[in-house]
């Protein structure tokens, strides 16, 4: 409809100053100005409706994404709540699901069996990965959240996944010495694995302090 007014007001600006009627060229300039006035006002009422509706739109993709991903935390965190739970810094051998357990018979002495357990989690980046890659993280006009949400997907997953491999890799690296008899690297092992696990766990609890800080920020910025 704004296309079709402004070009019915272009066709009139062209007719004035095309128009043989005797008319004076003040007369003729004037009608013209206000021809081209009205071409400008469309136009930038055009813009302006324009660009409200495209802010609108975008805030309610934010809107959908904030509510996605506090799901998706809230489901990180509860992950994590349960390793905790079977995953405490005096216990290492009760961790989580995929145990890999090794009897051993010493030449002299009862048959030996240890019990290790590897970490296994996932992160929720389904939804993040989405967002990010269709460019819309920069319609969170929210800079501080928004700020939190990279660092905490960019940085502290990877960071908190670093540090479960690591553990993990400790714990194939025992079990490998173990079925080698290598009897005298198990104790310095196993103390690594212990520094290991302080490590994963201080992260799990940094980790749900800082999706508490987030989700609490979500509720207020979808409210």
């Amino acid at each position: 409809m704004a296309d079709l007014e402004i070009r019915k007001h272009a066709k009139q600006a062209l007719r004035v100053l095309t128009d043989k009627e005797k008319k004076s060229v003040w007369h003729k300039i004037r009608e013209f100005l206000l021809e081209i006035f009205i071409i400008v006002f469309a136009v930038s009422l055009s813009i302006w409706l324009h660009g409200i509706s495209e802010k609108r739109h975008q805030a309610e993709e934010v809107r959908e994404f904030l509510s996605d991903l506090k799901v998706d935390l809230a489901n990180d965190r509860q992950e994590i709540l349960n390793l905790k739970k079977a995953f405490p810094a005096t216990n290492p051998e009760k961790i989580k699901t995929d145990t890999i357990r090794i009897k051993d018979s010493p030449a002299k002495g009862t048959p030996v069996e240890i019990q290790l357990q590897r970490i296994i989690r996932s992160s929720n980046l389904g939804n993040y990965e989405g967002f990010k890659s269709s460019g819309n993280i920069a319609y969170i006009s929210n800079k501080p959240l928004k700020r939190k949400i990279l660092k905490y997907y960019e940085q502290d997953i990877k960071l908190l996944e670093g540090l479960e491999k690591t553990y993990n890799n400790q714990v194939e690296r025992i079990a490998d010495e173990f079925l080698d008899a290598k009897s005298q690297h198990l104790r310095t092992n196993n103390f690594l694995l212990e520094t290991y696990r302080q490590s994963v766990n201080e992260k799990y609890d940094q980790t749900i302090l800082e999706i508490n800080i987030i989700i609490k920020e979500i509720d207020t910025e979808i409210k």
